[in-house]
């Protein structure tokens, strides 16, 4: 009898001890302009949260002399293009667990949307981030000769580890505004990596918006640079 009641105290105990432990470990969801979760498989525009910032949402152009566009800001009075997420990984959603294992790094049809086509997306999760309407998903280029990084389309779906570390991206909270976000660059996908971290944020430059990391503010062709702070507006698919 006194040994039964040792083994369910200690059961009882693990439990208790365990259960926070979980429930920490996921981090909350990404909110829309509405309240509610972020979703792979679902469309949203993302809305400049910043008053002042100017630019609208976020598209493409094929200017700084490259075959791969870059990812700018649009003019103000345009929502840009429609944007979609993929978690890196939909079992692995949003946990807090670095590095991660090698064979997660290394398998196979490791697309971020599960096979329903949906799962939430968590903040500070590794995320694939592309528009709708073009299969191949953002990525941060090298450094140009002065040192600046630019974000643009060509990046491997999937796949997370060291070859596709350029193409994994971060949505982290900010402390002012309700349901208001940060994009951020420093995957955690590859912990033998050494990378960057930073924001996102615009660089203007000869009358074009560029997305870039923020680490690169004092680039001397930059004429002004600010953190892109934003909300994420759903829309619905067809």
């Amino acid at each position: 009898m006194f040994r039964s009641s040792l083994v369910l105290a200690s059961s009882l105990l693990a439990f208790f001890v365990w259960a926070p432990l979980t429930i920490v470990a996921h981090n909350p969801p990404v909110l829309d302009m509405q309240g509610n979760d972020l979703q792979s498989g679902m469309d949203y525009h993302v809305m400049v949260a910043t008053l002042g910032s100017g630019g609208g949402g976020l598209s493409l152009t094929s200017q700084h002399n490259t075959s791969s566009p870059y990812v700018m800001q649009t003019r103000k009075d345009s929502d840009g293009k429609r944007l979609r997420f993929n978690p890196a990984s939909s079992s692995m959603d949003g946990i807090i667990r670095q590095p991660l294992p090698r064979s997660w790094a290394t398998a196979e049809g490791m697309i971020g949307e599960n096979p329903s086509g949906k799962s939430v997306i968590r903040e500070s999760s590794d995320l694939n981030i592309r528009f709708s309407s073009i299969p191949s998903v953002w990525k941060l280029g090298e450094p140009d000769e002065l040192g600046m990084r630019y974000v643009m389309i060509g990046g491997k779906v999937g796949h997370p580890g060291r070859s596709t570390v350029n193409n994994w991206f971060k949505i982290e909270k900010v402390r002012y505004g309700k349901h208001t976000y940060k994009m951020m660059y420093c995957p955690s996908v590859c912990g033998s990596c050494k990378t960057a971290c930073g924001e996102l944020g615009i660089s203007y430059q000869n009358g074009t918006r560029y997305l870039t990391l923020s680490s690169n503010h004092d680039h001397p062709l930059v004429d002004n640079h600010y953190p892109l702070v934003v909300m994420f507006m759903r829309e619905e698919n067809h």
